[in-house]
């Protein structure tokens, strides 16, 4: 199916596919299994051939990226609230009581003060990671993260981010997709260091609690 998506883009006038990009780049921030990288990379591509121009695909793919992150900012507290009433209608012990972990009034203090402190660099950072900036701007609308703090964060992660898959797909032309393998690497890397980080922190908070 990807490589229909793919050879269709070629065949048709630049601005379906700037407007595909829109699309493609709303999606990957509300739907995360969506391949926006990949689209992102042949788009590189695409200007390797000349049939699209870097000034219109920064701008494309950044309004994407923005209609999407600002949707999920917006809806943060309406997801919360929906995750509320979903804990109470949970009996499995372990589903709820890591669910109350996260959503409990305490809890939310500590991630709203560590965002008020980290927030922006955490908003910067997490579009290098697939697994992370799905969730970045829910929990930014969450918290309440300062709006210009957050565009701006967001928007600094998105141009370098996007720079590095535009100008790989960009320099290595008919090679482009050996940085789909490079990125599906990265992309394990990423989620080993970060499930090991996690797993570092649950078990230094249970022996705090146990002191």
């Amino acid at each position: 199916m990807l490589e229909n998506i793919l050879n269709y883009l070629l065949q048709i006038d630049p601005i379906w596919i700037h407007l595909f990009l829109v699309f493609s780049t709303f999606t990957e921030n509300v739907f995360p299994p969506w391949p926006g990288d990949t689209f992102i990379v042949f788009a590189g591509f695409l200007m390797y051939h000349d049939i699209l121009s870097p000034v219109a695909t920064y701008i494309s793919t950044t309004i994407g990226n923005f209609l999407g992150a600002y949707l999920m900012y917006f809806l943060g507290q309406k997801i919360l609230q929906f995750a509320h009433s979903i804990h109470k209608k949970i009996h499995i012990k372990f589903l709820s009581n890591l669910l109350e972990s996260m959503i409990a009034d305490d809890q939310m203090k500590k991630t709203e003060q560590w965002f008020d402190k980290w927030g922006f660099l955490f908003v910067v950072f997490s579009r290098f990671s697939a697994g992370i900036r799905y969730f970045v701007s829910i929990v930014a609308g969450i918290t309440k993260m300062n709006l210009f703090l957050f565009s701006l964060g967001f928007l600094i992660g998105i141009l370098i981010w996007n720079s590095l898959l535009l100008f790989g797909g960009y320099l290595l032309g008919e090679n482009w997709k050996q940085i789909l393998e490079w990125l599906r690497v990265y992309n394990i890397i990423i989620t080993l260091l970060i499930l090991l980080g996690i797993t570092i922190f649950i078990l230094y908070r249970r022996q705090k609690s146990k002191h």
